[in-house]
């Protein structure tokens, strides 16, 4: 809850990933520059984000729900935080030593 207020208050975001270390040769990273925007049941578009990435329908089987209770359950207890990225950028060790390319790339929107 506490960094959906932050996202509230500063929507400007970072997101890293990397592969546990091993050695400076096998360096693989990610990171991800943008702003995250709350998607809650209130939001038109939380409609459509449920369609199109939450398997409701197969939840409302598992627990033996019918289809409609269950999306106004979703509606109610989730909400979504939807980042648009505007900077990517890659370290991968292996760019420089199987093409000869800088290990950093950057993708900017």
């Amino acid at each position: 809850m506490k960094k959906l207020i932050h996202i509230q208050q500063n929507p400007r975001v970072s997101l890293n990933w990397h592969k546990d270390f091993t050695s400076f040769a096998d360096t693989l990273c990610v990171q991800f520059i943008g702003t995250a925007e709350i998607i809650d049941g209130t939001n038109p578009e939380f409609e459509k984000i449920l369609k199109e990435v939450i398997p409701y329908e197969e939840r409302a089987a598992a627990q033996g729900l019918e289809l409609e209770p269950c999306r106004e359950m979703l509606k109610k207890a989730m909400v979504i935080s939807k980042i648009t990225v505007y900077q990517a950028t890659i370290t991968n060790a292996m760019f420089r030593k199987e093409g000869n390319f800088r290990p950093w790339q950057r993708w900017k929107r």
